[in-house]
């Protein structure tokens, strides 16, 4: 499952007439792919160091319907990919393997959106960092099943973008992480 979380804080644009703050958090579904090395069926049992390489995409949409949008909904269509290394920590023992890495990552977001017969879209590059932790187990030389968590937190300014032009106020995007949980079944080559 991959799941976005959008936080937003409105100061102001809802009700004018108050300075009274409202904070929304609006969910997304999508897909994703990442490829990562994995160590050799014939990696030493105990503790191993090793640096990581991720490669990432993800897709995502995230449907914002709320008073914000005075009763109308908008849909946001969001892409990324993303590259990076860092250090992996895993302990391997005859039950498998049981891992944890953090990923500095070079990003590209783009977004389009579409609400009330408006339509535009925006793109970024930008640093973000990901942390996965999960365990894999050899079923056979080439085969592992693993089962990981990935979150990475993304920067604001693509959701900012395109948040603000949907409402048409200064509805202002505090936080955005992409939360993946999953089961894959992989060859090894």
């Amino acid at each position: 499952m991959n799941q976005s979380q959008v936080e937003t804080k409105n100061q102001s644009a809802l009700r004018a007439s108050s300075a009274v703050e409202s904070s929304q958090r609006y969910r997304g579904r999508g897909q994703a792919l990442t490829l990562t090395h994995t160590p050799s069926y014939a990696a030493l049992f105990g503790w191993n160091f090793q640096w990581t390489p991720v490669l990432s995409l993800a897709h995502n949409q995230v449907d914002f319907s709320s008073a914000a949008y005075a009763g109308s909904s908008a849909d946001f269509q969001y892409l990324r990919t993303s590259i990076g290394m860092g250090p992996e920590l895993a302990w391997t023992s005859l039950i498998g393997t049981f891992y944890t890495n953090l990923v500095p990552e070079l990003t590209y977001s783009w977004g389009s959106w579409s609400s009330s017969g408006q339509r535009g879209d925006v793109s970024q590059a930008d640093w973000n960092v990901a942390l996965t932790a999960g365990y894999f187990k050899y079923v056979t030389r080439d085969w592992i099943v693993r089962v990981f968590v990935r979150q990475s937190f993304e920067g604001t300014e693509v959701w900012n973008k395109t948040v603000t032009a949907m409402s048409n106020s200064d509805l202002r995007v505090e936080k955005v992480s992409n939360s993946l949980a999953a089961v894959s079944v992989a060859y090894v080559f």
